[in-house]
């Protein structure tokens, strides 16, 4: 018997999200290195490719019914990153990628 083949989900960036992105691993690469840059960046992309394949798995935010969160970071890190998004018919659309410590609702007015 043939199974049918399950369409990968994907995640598409906004342009404000890939400059999050970009100035996530740019901080990360200057205070840390760029092996620990490249970590941390691949560690959002698995992030990134989990919430595109559970889309609804993310946590609901207060304020903005259509969209969910994913929290990031290292083990022992005491803040980490927020992946914003919304599901899609075929996986996410990612608004942001927000430092812990920023105040998300404040960052998504006008989304």
């Amino acid at each position: 018997m043939d199974e049918k083949a399950i369409p990968k989900r994907i995640a598409i960036l906004s342009p404000q999200a890939i400059q999050d992105y970009a100035q996530n691993h740019d901080y990360t690469s200057h205070a840390w290195g760029w092996p620990q840059a490249e970590n941390y960046s691949d560690m959002l992309d698995a992030a990134i490719e989990k919430a595109a394949a559970e889309p609804n798995a993310g946590k609901r935010i207060a304020g903005f019914p259509l969209y969910r969160a994913q929290f990031v970071k290292w083990s022992k890190a005491k803040n980490g990153h927020y992946i914003i998004y919304r599901p899609t018919e075929n996986g996410i659309y990612v608004l942001r990628i927000l430092h812990s410590a920023m105040d998300i609702p404040k960052h998504l007015e006008n989304k």
